[in-house]
């Protein structure tokens, strides 16, 4: 038979060699926490490049937005003016023909459909009072006359050719057949002059309704 002592030996070995293996295993299970933690406190590379990749984007578009400051007066593209191609004088005496043409050729009469025409006709080239004078504008009910209240004229922006350009606002009433009131109009020529003798003439022209 077997002893008692024997039996005791055998359990106590068993019962060392288990607790030896709970022990490395409890020792491995606090390595990998411990590695995760360090993980966790160090991030993971490429989650931390790519967090740092939006962050340089997002500091890169305000800088955009809010970093750009307006272009100073040398930085600004150049624009032309009449003034690069006219004199003084040039540019004045064309303003008069083209503020006194509109003054003749916007009031209208629907009881004499030509009269604007011909009060213009000093400050038209010959070709351009032929093509009006032959394409004379009809009255109709609601547009039979009109009348000038106010006029302003300005520099068209940036000129690119030698050509004289102005525009010429013009603010007028309009009546119907019956003569009432039916419109207050805000109409816009822009006009293309020519050099006559010392001065200008109206070569072309074209317009439209600001209302």
């Amino acid at each position: 038979m077997i002893g008692l002592g024997f039996i005791i030996v055998v359990l106590f070995t068993f019962a060392y060699i288990r607790g030896t293996e709970l022990k490395a295993q409890n020792e491995e299970k606090n390595d990998e926490e411990q590695s995760i933690s360090l993980s966790d406190i160090k991030g993971d590379p490429e989650k931390s490049n790519s967090d740092e990749t939006v962050m340089m984007d997002d500091i890169a578009e305000e800088a955009d937005i809010y970093g750009n400051e307006p272009l100073s007066e040398d930085d600004e593209l150049d624009v032309n003016k009449l003034e690069d191609f006219f004199s003084q004088e040039q540019i004045t005496k064309a303003t008069e023909v083209a503020e006194s043409f509109v003054e003749a050729f916007y009031p209208y009469n629907g009881d004499r459909p030509a009269q604007h025409i011909e009060q213009a006709s000093h400050l038209m080239s010959e070709g351009l009072y032929e093509e009006r004078i032959q394409s004379l504008p009809r009255p109709t009910v609601d547009v039979f006359k009109k009348e000038l209240v106010s006029i302003s004229s300005y520099e068209p922006y940036d000129p690119n050719d030698k050509t004289m350009n102005l525009s010429v606002r013009a603010k007028g009433k309009v009546f119907n057949a019956d003569g009432e009131l039916t419109n207050e109009e805000l109409v816009e020529y822009d006009l293309i002059l020519t050099k006559k003798m010392d001065s200008f003439v109206v070569k072309s022209y074209g317009f439209v309704s600001l209302n």
